[in-house]
C-alpha cells in the first residue's frame, strides 16, 4: 500500500485484514474527514499493480464517482441523512494525482457523527465508514531549550473514559496551510490503553532549532482508524515486499486503505 507516501502520507463493524503489499489491481483508498479544516477533507485514489511493473506499484485513479454522507448512530441502528450527501470531484495538481475533494469546501465533519464513503470506479464499488469522536483538546504546547536544540511537549487532560485514540501530525515550517495531511515533518498514533484518565505531558521525539515554527494537529480518531494506522506503520517497518507478510486492518470494503474521521485541535509555537 502507498498512502502517506504519495506526498500525502493513513462504520464498518467488521475488521478486514489485507496482506501487504496490496493485491494487484486493488483500489487503494486514503480518505479523511475532520471537523475543523474543510480543505483537508479529501480522498486519494490509486490502484495497485504488479510490484515489478514500470508504473512503480501504484497508479492514480481518474474519473471515479466519490460521495460522502453524514449519519447518526442510535443504539444498533445507523441512519444516513441523504440530504448531506456530497460529491467529491477530481482536482488535478502538480503534486498529487487521483485527488478528490469538495471544491466549495462545504464538506465539514461533526463530532459524534458517522460518515459513509461511496466510490465507483470502472464498474466496481468501494465503501467505507468512519466516525468522528468527541474532541480531546490540547491545553497547550510548550518547548524546552537544551543548548542549541529544543524539545516540544504537549499538555492535555486524557479523559477517564476508555478507548480514546489519537493521531498526531506536525510540521516544521512557517506556512500552516498544508495541502494534505501528508505534508508533515512527523506523524504517529497512540491510545489510552496504558495511560488513562490522567493529565498528560507528552514530549515529541523530534528535536527542533531556534527559529523553527512548529504546527501541530492533534486529532481524536476511532478505534478502527487507529488499528489501521498502527498496523500500516508495522507493515512499513517490516522490510519491504519480500519480508514476512503483515496484515493491515482496514475499514474499507471492496478495496484497501482507510477512511479516517478526526476531531482536530491545532497549536503553533515558534522556537525562540
Amino acid at each position: 500500500m502507498l498512502l502517506f507516501g504519495v506526498v500525502t502520507l493513513f462504520s464498518c463493524e467488521e475488521e478486514i485484514e489485507v496482506d501487504v503489499p496490496g493485491n494487484a489491481n486493488s483500489l487503494v483508498v486514503e480518505a479523511y474527514i475532520n471537523d475543523r479544516f474543510p480543505a483537508l477533507n479529501y480522498v486519494i485514489l490509486t490502484r495497485s499493480v504488479d510490484y515489478f511493473s514500470a508504473a512503480g506499484g501504484y497508479v492514480p485513479v481518474k474519473d471515479a464517482q466519490v460521495f460522502v454522507t453524514e449519519g447518526t448512530v442510535n443504539g444498533a441502528d445507523t441512519s444516513w441523512d441523504v440530504s448531506t450527501r456530497k460529491q467529491l470531484v477530481e482536482v488535478r495538481t502538480d503534486t498529487v494525482r487521483g485527488f478528490y475533494m469538495d471544491p466549495a469546501q462545504q464538506l465539514m465533519g461533526k463530532q459524534n457523527h458517522v460518515y459513509l464513503l461511496e466510490i465507483t470506479s470502472d464498474g466496481k464499488s468501494v465503501r467505507g465508514t468512519t466516525s468522528i469522536p468527541a474532541l480531546v483538546p490540547l491545553d497547550s504546547m510548550t518547548y524546552t531549550r537544551e543548548r542549541k536544540e529544543a524539545t516540544i511537549t504537549l499538555h492535555y487532560n486524557e479523559p477517564v473514559a476508555i478507548n480514546n485514540n489519537y493521531f498526531i501530525i506536525y510540521r516544521n515550517g512557517s506556512d500552516s496551510n498544508i495541502r494534505t495531511w501528508g505534508f508533515h515533518t512527523g506523524a504517529f498514533t497512540f491510545s489510552d490503553d496504558f495511560i488513562n484518565g490522567e493529565y498528560r505531558r507528552q514530549t515529541l521525539f523530534t528535536r527542533f532549532n531556534a527559529g523553527d515554527t512548529v504546527n501541530l494537529w492533534m486529532s481524536s480518531i476511532d478505534r478502527l482508524s487507529y488499528n489501521f494506522w498502527e498496523s500500516f506503520d508495522d507493515a512499513n517497518r517490516n522490510g519491504g515486499p519480500f519480508a514476512t507478510p503483515v496484515t493491515v486492518e482496514s475499514n474499507i470494503t471492496g478495496g484497501i486503505g482507510c477512511f479516517t474521521g478526526m476531531s482536530t485541535d491545532y497549536k503553533r509555537v515558534v522556537i525562540r
